[in-house]
């Protein structure tokens, strides 16, 4: 992973979890993993990338962006895809016009690119690292270009309790 380009960190973490990283050496088993690219970890907020320092949180971070016993290239994926985890939670898969996403615990990442061949499965780089929430209801709101009306709307209320 780390011969690709803007994965480092992500080789980096698999260096500290041994057991995982041994489990994706192993060319018996085929794997499609949805890789967060070093800027997704950049983007993180202080406070929330500091919560990776679990290791416990971090492994289990880490295998649910993994469906084990697969290698899927991007045209293999639908409109939706359900597909099980490492972790055994829902990973989905989803196409919006020209655009492809990766969901887990309803944080959506975008492949930013795609069908990277490995010797025992299929890799996709993503813009998000999935399965970790790390901006408010507050945050989203204001970040996201479709929901920028709604933003201005609320911002202009001055009691939103009332």
């Amino acid at each position: 992973m780390a011969v690709q380009p803007g994965l480092g960190v992500m080789a980096g973490i698999l260096d500290v979890i041994p057991p995982l990283k041994q489990i994706l050496k192993d060319r018996s088993k085929t794997f499609t993993m949805f890789v967060p690219s070093d800027d997704a970890f950049t983007l993180l907020p202080t406070h929330r990338a500091q919560k990776l320092q679990d290791p416990t949180l971090l492994q289990h971070i880490v295998r649910s962006h993994i469906i084990f016993g697969s290698s899927l290239f991007m045209e293999q994926f639908g409109d939706y895809s359900k597909f099980s985890s490492l972790t055994g939670d829902p990973l989905f898969v989803l196409r919006e016009q020209e655009k492809v996403f990766a969901v887990s615990s309803n944080v959506r990442g975008g492949v930013i690119r795609s069908d990277i061949r490995c010797s025992n499965g299929i890799t996709h780089v993503l813009d998000t690292l999935l399965q970790f929430p790390f901006w408010t209801v507050a945050e989203t709101i204001e970040k996201t270009n479709n929901l920028l009306p709604f933003h201005d709307m609320i911002m202009n209320v001055d009691d939103l309790y009332s």
